[in-house]
């Protein structure tokens, strides 16, 4: 309770159930360290990254092709 992720979740199965991208590699912590949030990945380990810089990467990378 109280903490804060970025979740990458794979499409709903026919009961209705998802589950996490590459498990725990699906998942993000979001840090609230100085002035601007950042993520980490716990599993593997990683660097944190800027929140809003990270939401943008995805969005880019997610974004149907033209």
């Amino acid at each position: 309770p109280g903490e804060e992720v970025v979740l990458f979740l794979r499409g709903g199965s026919r009961r209705g159930f998802s589950s996490p991208v590459g498990l725990g590699q699906g998942a993000y912590r979001v840090l609230h360290v100085g002035k601007r949030p950042s993520v980490r990945r716990d599993a593997p380990p990683g660097s944190s990254r800027d929140l809003e810089e990270f939401l943008s990467a995805v969005g880019r990378l997610a974004a149907p092709a033209r």
